[in-house]
C-alpha cells in the first residue's frame, strides 16, 4: 500500500523518482487481477504502469513479467523511458539490452517486447508471467491480451506464487477494452480513471490551451476522458446516461430491421433495429466479426434471426 510518500512492500519500501498523484495511488493499490489505468490524455498512465510493475517486481523477489506494446519501437521510445525516469537507479541490477530484459537486484526481472510482430509474439506464447503489463492495450488483439493473461503461473524461487496482475494503460478507444472495461463491472477487473486535470505534475496552462485549440470531439474524448467519441462517429450527440437502457421493452408490434455488411476476408458486421409505434429506435444485437469463413458469419446471424423468430 502507498503510505507516508513510499510504496511499503512485503519486503522494502520504494521511493520512486515520480511520486503517484492520487488516481495513480488508487491504481498502485488496486488487487484486482486485471486492471485498466486512464482514459485521457496526459493522465499519467505509462507513469502508474511503470509504478506498479516496479512495486509488484520488488514485493516478490524472483519474480517475472512481460512489458509489450504493438509495435517494439513505439514501448522503447515511450514507456521504456517512463520506467527509468521512474525507477530509482539502485534497484536495477542489469539493463541486458540483447536480451530486452530488465533485472531488479532482488532477482525479479522483465521482458519487454512488441507483440504486434508474430516472431515476436511467438517468443512469448510459451512462458509463463507473474505479471503482464500493457501500454495502449487498444492497439492489440483481444486474442493475444487473452492468450497472454492465461500464462499466468509463474512461481517465486520460494515455491509460493506471486499476486498475478494484468496492467493496461489506455487511452479512450473503442474497440474490446472499453467493452471488456469500462463497459461491463466485473468481479476481479477494475477500471480506474484518470485524466489530465488529476495530473499535478502539468503547467497550469495545459488544459485550458487544449479546450481553446484543439476540435470540441478531440477535447472529448482525450481530455474529458469519453468512450463515447471515436473518429468517424456519426451520431456525436451519443450519451450512454440517456441512450442506454437496462430493460429492452417487449418486441411485441414493433418492426425489426437488420443491416449487413459482409466481407469474405476481414471483418463482417451486422445491426439490428426495433421500432415502435412512437418511432423509438432500440439498437437490439451488433454482430462484429472478423477473420472468419462466411458460412460461420451466416451460422450465428442466421441463430439470432431464428431467436427473433420464437
Amino acid at each position: 500500500e502507498w503510505y507516508n510518500g513510499g510504496w511499503r512492500l512485503l519486503v522494502a519500501e520504494v521511493r520512486f523518482k515520480i511520486p503517484p498523484h492520487t488516481q495513480q495511488i488508487k491504481f498502485m493499490n488496486a488487487a484486482e487481477r486485471e486492471q485498466l489505468f486512464g482514459g485521457a490524455k496526459r493522465g499519467g498512465k505509462s507513469v502508474a504502469l511503470c509504478q506498479k510493475i516496479i512495486a509488484l517486481s520488488m514485493a516478490f523477489p524472483g519474480n517475472r513479467g512481460l512489458l509489450a506494446r504493438q509495435n517494439l519501437t513505439d514501448l522503447k521510445d515511450s514507456t521504456l523511458v517512463t520506467f527509468f525516469q521512474v525507477c530509482p537507479s539502485g534497484l536495477i541490477a542489469h539493463h541486458h539490452l540483447g536480451d530486452r530484459m530488465i533485472t531488479f537486484t532482488n532477482g525479479s526481472y522483465f521482458i519487454y517486447r512488441g507483440v504486434g510482430d508474430e516472431k515476436e509474439l511467438e517468443k512469448v506464447k510459451g512462458i509463463d508471467l507473474g505479471w503482464l503489463a500493457i501500454d495502449e492495450p487498444s492497439e492489440i488483439d483481444e486474442s493475444t491480451y487473452l492468450m497472454l493473461i492465461a500464462q499466468f503461473n509463474w512461481r517465486l524461487p520460494s515455491g509460493l506464487r506471486p499476486a498475478y496482475m494484468a496492467l493496461l494503460a489506455c487511452n479512450p478507444e473503442p474497440g474490446w477494452v472499453k467493452k471488456r472495461f469500462v463497459d461491463v463491472e466485473v468481479v476481479d477487473r477494475i477500471f480506474i480513471p484518470s485524466l489530465a486535470k488529476d495530473n499535478p505534475g502539468l503547467p497550469d496552462d495545459y488544459i485550458p490551451w487544449l479546450r481553446s485549440n484543439f476540435p470540441a470531439d478531440w477535447v472529448t474524448k482525450y481530455v474529458d476522458g469519453s468512450w463515447e467519441i471515436s473518429e468517424g462517429m456519426v451520431y456525436k450527440e451519443f450519451d450512454a446516461a440517456t441512450h442506454v437502457i437496462a430493460t429492452m421493452p417487449s418486441l411485441k408490434g414493433m418492426k425489426i430491421y437488420g443491416a449487413l455488411d459482409p466481407a469474405p476476408a476481414t471483418i463482417t458486421a451486422k445491426v439490428d433495429v426495433a421500432i415502435d409505434y412512437d418511432f423509438n429506435h432500440y439498437i437490439m444485437w451488433e454482430y462484429y466479426r472478423s477473420e472468419r469463413m462466411l458460412s460461420d458469419h451466416a451460422r450465428d446471424i442466421v441463430d439470432r434471426i431464428a431467436w427473433y423468430m420464437a
